[in-house]
């Protein structure tokens, strides 16, 4: 069974169709995945580049190719790409593969709702705490009160529909 697997992650494309990572999505980082599934497939942002900087990492590989979505960063340049994003992240929820979402994330909050209205169910895999990350103070931002407020908001959704939910941390995001 393929695994379909939400980051929020912006990779690169080099000209060759590799995709690579200056963070840590390399290959390695999937593998674990592929211990239970037959593939993975990461859902992350790709920006087309002419050659790749130094020092990145191949993130695809065998059993492991990326979703591309459109690639943005924040607000502004999202709303540019919308309707583009936004059908693609639809056409994910009609995929017969397993999902797993990896919340806080604006792409978890475009998919969560299609997977509901499809009836299908996901995996969640929480990272952070939105209320704590957009905190006051945290970011620079004329809505950062409404975002923290939706993220979170989001999230506890997300969790609250998901067949399983993995949490990053011991017990502090458990209680949250």
């Amino acid at each position: 069974m393929n695994l379909i697997i939400k980051t929020e992650s912006r990779l690169e494309r080099a000209p060759d169709k590799s995709i690579w990572t200056g963070t840590g999505f390399s290959y390695q980082f999937w593998e674990r995945y592929l211990m239970v599934f037959d593939t993975v497939q990461p859902v992350a942002r790709i920006r087309d580049v002419a050659e790749i900087p130094p020092g990145w990492n191949r993130v695809d590989g065998e059993r492991v190719a990326v979703f591309p979505i459109p690639h943005y960063i924040g607000p502004a340049e999202y709303a540019l790409r919308a309707l583009q994003t936004n059908a693609v992240i639809k056409g994910l929820a009609k995929l017969t593969d397993a999902v797993l979402i990896r919340p806080p994330s604006h792409v978890a909050n475009l998919l969560a709702p299609y997977l509901w209205s499809a009836r299908r169910p996901y995996g969640v895999e929480v990272l952070g705490d939105p209320n704590g990350a957009l905190a006051p103070g945290a970011i620079r931002h004329p809505l950062h009160w409404f975002f923290r407020w939706w993220f979170t908001r989001q999230q506890k959704r997300q969790c609250a529909r998901a067949a399983a939910v993995a949490y990053v941390t011991e017990r502090s995001l458990q209680q949250l």
